[in-house]
C-alpha cells in the first residue's frame, strides 16, 4: 500500500551567483586524513560494503593515480611528490611495481630512474633484480610514514603495447606464481598494501598467470586485500568469460562512460562488495586523437569547464552511489611528465580536497541509495536534469545515511528538486555547498520539519561557472556517545594493536573510560589515548567532573574535555585538562591546548613563536593537591572561539584563556584520557566523568565502525 505522504510543503530559493575566494583548506605537509596509520592492514567490513582499518574505524579510499611513480622518478621527487598528495587529504597512491614497456605512452622507460631494471634476463620473471625492488619497497615504506595506502598493480597488463600481457603469457602460469612469491616475501611485512591486479585490458589469455600470480601474493600474505581491474569496455567488473575470482576481495570499476549506471549496478549486488571507482577521466589527459582532454576540439571532456565538472561528477557520485572509494588523475601525474609538480595543485586536485573535507566528520560509509519503497521515492520531482551543454547524463545522484540522519544529492545543473522528507529521521538542516570552492550557504532559514515534501531551487554559478552543487541535508546529531581508541605514530611509535580501551557507563551515569598511549599533542604529531565523543553543530558549553584520573604506573596521566575537526590522530583539536596527582612533571594542573595545524607538536615552529602551530596554557598557581573528585572542566565554543575553564565544585569557574581555531561545522566533542606512560604501552589508565553538562544526552552506543 502506498505510504502517504503529509501535504505540507516547504519550499526553499536559493539563488546563487558566482561566489569570492576559494575556501578549500591549506595544506600542511605530513598530514592525513585516513584513519590514521596504524589503520593497516585493511579488511572489509562487516556489511560487506567498505574497508575498516584493524581498531575497526572506517577506512575512506581517495587515492590518486600515480602509476609511473615506482619507476620515473628518483628519492626526492617522490618524498615531494607523496608529501603534496598527504597533505591535500588523499589516503591512497596507486601504482605500478613494472615499468612500464615497449613504444607505448609516455611511461614506457623498462627500467627506474637509477637504470636499474626488475629482471635480471630478458624479463624472465623468475630472475627479479633486488635491486630495483628495493626502490619499489622504499616508496612503500615512506608511503607508509605518512599514512597512506598503496595499491599495487604487480604485473600491468596494458592496453597499448606498453603493459606485461605478452610477458605473463611467455613466462606461463608457473612463472607468474614465481613472481607473486617473490613479491609476497618481500612485501609481506607492509600492511599498507593492496594488490590491483589486470589494468587497462580484459586478462582474456593470459588469465591462469593473472590469477596465479594473485594467489601466490595471497598465499605469502593472507591479510593482504586483492582487485582486479578489466578492460573499459568488459561492462565494468566481473565479465562472464571469468571462472573463479573468489580470490578478489572488492571491486575496481573501469568505464569512461556515466558513472552512475555502473556504480548502481554494483551497489545492488548480492553478495555486497566493497567497490570503487577506479579508473575514468583523467583531468588535462590526452585523449585518443592525441588532444587535451581540456583542449578545444576534444571530444571526450570539451572545455576545462565541462572537463572539471564531469570530474566532480565521477568523484561526488561515487560517494552517494555508496562506493568505498574512488580514484582521481592527471594526465600529466600519472606518468610525471613534464610539468608534475605544478600540476600536483591543479584545480581538480583541489576540488578532491573540498570533498575529503566535506566527508570529514561525516558517516559516509553509511550512505545508501534511497530506493523508492511504498511507491514513494525520495527525489520525487527533479531528478532529470534539463538539456545541457555539459557532456554525459544530468540525473541527481542522491543517498540517505546514518538511519535517515543525514542525505546528499549531486546536482549535476540548475534545477527545482521536490523530496519526500518524510524519509528523513528529524528537523533537518538543508545546505548547499560549493564542490569548487567548498563554501556552503543555508538552504532555507532555518531547521525544516521531518516528514511533507521540502522543494529547493538552485541557479547561478558555482566558482568554477558551472551550475553543479552538493545539497546536504542533516539531522540534528545523534544523541549518545561513541568511542575511539587514537593509535598514532608518537615518537616513531604507534600503540601495539592489542591494547584495546574501554569505555563503561557505572551507576548514576558515570562514564569511566580506559586506554592506553602517550600523549595528545605536546611531543606528538599524531594523537594516542581513548576518545569518546558526539558531533555538536552548533556553539556548545560542554562540563563535566572528572572524578578520578590515574594510570597503572603512577606517573603523568591527561584527561578532559576535547573538540576536535575530526577523527584522525593528528587533526587539530582544542582541549582542557587535569593531569593525575602522581605526575612528576605536570602534577597536578590544568593544561588548557589547541593544535592549530593538523600533525603539528610543540616543536614544530622550531624558533619561530610567531608560526606556533600548537600552544599550551598550564595552570599551576592553584594545584589540585589531590583533591579529586573535586575538579571540574568547561569548555565554551562561540564561532572559532574556544574558553577554558576550571573549578572545584562546577559552579564558579576560572578561565585559562582563550583560543581561535576553526574545528570545521560540526566538531567532535567529547571526553579524552591519555595515561602517558613513561615504562612502555601496558601501563593502563582510567579516568572517570560525572555530571555531564551540554550533550544532549549520556548514552555510551559503542565503538565507532
Amino acid at each position: 500500500m502506498p505510504r502517504p505522504v503529509l501535504a505540507i510543503t516547504i519550499i526553499v530559493l536559493v539563488t546563487f551567483t558566482r561566489l569570492g575566494a576559494q575556501t578549500t583548506s591549506t595544506e600542511v605537509l605530513g598530514t592525513a586524513t585516513d584513519p590514521g596509520r596504524t589503520a593497516f592492514p585493511l579488511r572489509v567490513s562487516q556489511s560487506g560494503r567498505t574497508f575498516v582499518g584493524r581498531d575497526g574505524a572506517p577506512f575512506l579510499f581517495v587515492a590518486d593515480t600515480a602509476w609511473a611513480l615506482t619507476f620515473r622518478l628518483n628519492r626526492e621527487e617522490a618524498l615531494r611528490y607523496l608529501d603534496v598528495r598527504k597533505a591535500q587529504g588523499f589516503t591512497v597512491v596507486q601504482t605500478r611495481v613494472l615499468p612500464s614497456r615497449g613504444p607505448g605512452g609516455p611511461g614506457a622507460v623498462d627500467k627506474n630512474r637509477y637504470g636499474q631494471a626488475p629482471f635480471k634476463n630478458d624479463h624472465d620473471l623468475g630472475l627479479p633484480n633486488d635491486a630495483y625492488f628495493d626502490h619499489v619497497e622504499w616508496i612503500v615504506e615512506q608511503a607508509a610514514a605518512r599514512g597512506l595506502l598503496v595499491s599495487l598493480a604487480p604485473a600491468w597488463l596494458g592496453c597499448c603495447g606498453d603493459g606485461w600481457y605478452e610477458i605473463l603469457e611467455r613466462n606461463g602460469a608457473k612463472g607468474a606464481q614465481e613472481f607473486g612469491q617473490y613479491l609476497g616475501r618481500r612485501f609481506r611485512r607492509h600492511d599498507n598494501v593492496v594488490w590491483q591486479h589486470g589494468g587497462d585490458r580484459d586478462p582474456m589469455a593470459a588469465w591462469r598467470e593473472v590469477r596465479a600470480l594473485a594467489l601466490a601474493i595471497k598465499e605469502a600474505v593472507p591479510h593482504h586485500l586483492h582487485t582486479i581491474q578489466f578492460g573499459a569496455s568488459s561492462r565494468h567488473i566481473r565479465p562472464v568469460f571469468l571462472g573463479d575470482y573468489s580470490w578478489t576481495d572488492f571491486d575496481t570499476i573501469h568505464t569512461f562512460e556515466d558513472v552512475a549506471a555502473p556504480l548502481r549496478a554494483n551497489f545492488f549486488r548480492d553478495p555486497p562488495r566493497p567497490f570503487v571507482l577506479g579508473r575514468s577521466f583523467f583531468e588535462d589527459e590526452k585523449d585518443g586523437s592525441g588532444l587535451s582532454a581540456s583542449g578545444p576540439g576534444s571530444e571526450h571532456l570539451g572545455t576545462s569547464e565541462q572537463m572539471h565538472h564531469r570530474l566532480r561528477r565521477q568523484a561526488w557520485g561515487a560517494v552517494v552511489a555508496g562506493a568505498a572509494g574512488q580514484a582521481y588523475g592527471h594526465g600529466a601525474v600519472s606518468v610525471f611528465a613534464p610539468g608534475w609538480e605544478s600540476a600536483l595543485r591543479s584545480p581538480g586536485a583541489r576540488q578532491m580536497q573540498v570533498l575529503i573535507e566535506f566527508l570529514r566528520g561525516r558517516p559516509w560509509w553509511t550512505l545508501r541509495e534511497p530506493l523508492g519503497g511504498e511507491g514513494v521515492k525520495f527525489v520525487m520531482d527533479g531528478s532529470k536534469g534539463p538539456v545541457s551543454r555539459i557532456p554525459g547524463k544530468t540525473d541527481v545522484q542522491a543517498a540517505i545515511g546514518d538511519e535517515g540522519r543525514s542525505a546528499y544529492l549531486f546536482v549535476p545543473t540548475a534545477r527545482k528538486l521536490r523530496l519526500d522528507l518524510s524519509r528523513m529521521a528529524g528537523p533537518i538542516s538543508a545546505r548547499w555547498i560549493d564542490p569548487v570552492s567548498g563554501q556552503t550557504r543555508a538552504a532555507g532559514d532555518g531547521p525544516l520539519p521531518a516528514g511533507g515534501v521540502g522543494e529547493f531551487i538552485s541557479t547561478g554559478k558555482n566558482e568554477g561557472g558551472a551550475e553543479d552543487f552538493v545539497l546536504a541535508l542533516e539531522t540534528a546529531p545523534r544523541a549518545s556517545l561513541r568511542s575511539l581508541d587514537f593509535r598514532g605514530n608518537c615518537r616513531d611509535k604507534p600503540v601495539p594493536a592489542g591494547l584495546v580501551g574501554r569505555t563503561s557507563m557505572l551507576a548514576g551515569e558515570v562514564i569511566e573510560v580506559e586506554g592506553y598511549g602517550h600523549q595528545f599533542g605536546y611531543h606528538c604529531t599524531e594523537d594516542q589515548g581513548r576518545f569518546v565523543y558526539t558531533q555538536l553543530d552548533r556553539d556548545f558549553d560542554v562540563s563535566v567532573q572528572l572524578v578520578d584520573n590515574r594510570n597503572e604506573f603512577g606517573t603523568e596521566s591527561q584527561a578532559g574535555i576535547m573538540a576536535r575537526k575530526g577523527l584522525d590522530p593528528a587533526d587539530e583539536y582544542v582541549s582542557i585538562e587535569a593531569t593525575a596527582d602522581q605526575s612528576r612533571y605536570f602534577a597536578d594542573v590544568f593544561l588548557f591546548a589547541v593544535r592549530t595545524g593538523r600533525g603539528k607538536w610543540l616543536g614544530s615552529s622550531g624558533n619561530d613563536p610567531e608560526a606556533e602551530a600548537f600552544k599550551y596554557v598550564a595552570d599551576t598557581s592553584s594545584r589540585l593537591q589531590r583533591k579529586y573528585p573535586n575538579v571540574w572542566l568547561r569548555l565554551r565554543r562561540l564561532g572559532d572561539s574556544y574558553t577554558g575553564y576550571r573549578s572545584a565544585d562546577g559552579a564558579h569557574w576560572t578561565p585559562l584563556g582563550n583560543w581561535t581555531v576553526s574545528l570545521g561545522e560540526r566538531p567532535y566533542v567529547g571526553f579524552f584520557l591519555s595515561p602517558t606512560p613513561e615504562r612502555g604501552f601496558s601501563g593502563k589508565g582510567t579516568a572517570r566523568f560525572a555530571n555531564v553538562r551540554g550533550l544532549p544526552q549520556v548514552h555510551h552506543e559503542g565503538q565507532t565502525p
